[in-house]
């Protein structure tokens, strides 16, 4: 494999790959909250 350099500028991203990014983004910010809240609530129980 050829090392370019500089390296290749990506090609754009089409509109609907940034909104499955945006949706995916969005998804794994919720589940993040989700676990700090349940983290947090566990800790609380411990005390």
């Amino acid at each position: 494999m050829e090392d370019h350099y500089p390296p290749k500028k990506p090609r754009p991203l089409t509109p609907c790959e940034i909104k499955e990014i945006e949706d995916a983004f969005e998804i794994v910010s919720q589940e993040i909250e989700l676990a700090l809240a349940s983290r947090r609530l566990e800790e609380s129980r411990n005390k």
